[in-house]
């Protein structure tokens, strides 16, 4: 009978336990860095900073084209996207959100590495990834 009590008392934490591992509380940027003709630009190097905090992320492009930055906190950061042979691409006032997956494409220009094409005014980072809602409330909504 105490094996029973046991088993029940277990399941019952690993049960409670489950909804606090899905909110995480950070966010994750991902996405495809292609070039003009759509064909894909591997190894591209990636670099998220956080413009309140200065935390710094870097990553590059796999062999299919695609990047992922997870574990983000919440804030506003700035994109840099660079490759050998195409000019610097930058994204600033990307704002990101609890538990937000913001995917985010990138098409590299041909160019030379002084150049920079940097995209301001954007239309928000769209959650095509996860269905779930989650929304920031500040303390005078409380």
């Amino acid at each position: 009978m105490l094996r029973h009590r046991s088993a029940i008392a277990a399941f019952l934490f690993a049960l409670a336990a489950t909804p606090a591992l899905a909110q995480l509380g950070t966010a994750t940027i991902s996405g495809n860095v292609t070039d003009a003709t759509g064909a894909v630009v591997v190894g591209a190097s990636i670099r998220v900073v956080n413009t309140d905090t200065g935390f710094r992320r870097e990553t590059r492009v796999n062999d299919l084209g695609q990047y992922n930055l997870p574990g983000l906190s919440p804030g506003r950061y700035e994109m840099t996207v660079e490759m050998s042979g195409f000019k610097k691409s930058e994204r600033k006032g990307l704002i990101l959100q609890v538990d937000q997956n913001a995917r985010l494409d990138v098409a590299m220009e041909i160019g030379q590495l002084t150049e920079v094409v940097e995209i301001t005014g954007q239309a928000p980072l769209v959650e095509s990834q996860n269905a779930t809602l989650g929304a920031v409330i500040d303390t005078e909504k409380i």
